[in-house]
């Protein structure tokens, strides 16, 4: 009979925790459902980084497109969207070398500052890439579809 009680105790604490856990914090701001899909002259966009900038006090959000071009942004936690307002819209997928970890003779690599620079490749056209030159806006608005569309162009 102890054991009984101190498993089904054991039980109850868990599903205690688990449920505690799953919930939103009542501190974090509310977010809403927030889809981008991203095109390039047409052709979706795949393996593009797509970032929400929120203003000062507002956080930001991120995404990841898929094969269709379609990123679900998240805040918090994965595809659980953006707080509502406005944004900066930046869109980024670059190619670059792979890193290597061969290191001949047991040799240091060379300090960062002195290593030779690594040549990128934007994919997607590099004034889309900062906020500070790129045009792309969303505004997040509770109750709306919150789906928009970059057409990109080269």
């Amino acid at each position: 009979m102890v054991r009984f009680t101190f498993a089904c105790s054991g039980c109850f604490l868990v599903l205690v925790g688990y449920l505690g856990c799953s919930k939103r914090p009542s501190d974090r701001p509310e977010t809403v459902p927030a889809v981008a899909v991203v095109t390039l002259d047409g052709t979706a966009v795949e393996g593009a980084t797509v970032v929400f900038h929120g203003g000062p006090d507002q956080r930001g959000a991120t995404g990841r497109t898929d094969s269709q071009g379609i990123a679900k942004m998240m805040t918090f936690d994965p595809g659980d969207g953006a707080i509502p307002g406005k944004y900066k819209v930046t869109i980024q997928k670059i190619e670059g070398p792979a890193l290597t970890t061969d290191v001949k003779d047991d040799a240091p690599p060379p300090p960062p500052h002195l290593a030779p620079p690594v040549p990128i490749k934007h994919l997607v056209p590099e004034k889309y890439a900062a906020p500070t030159t790129t045009e792309l806006t969303a505004d997040v608005v509770k109750g709306s579809k919150n789906e928009f569309t970059f057409p990109l162009k080269k």
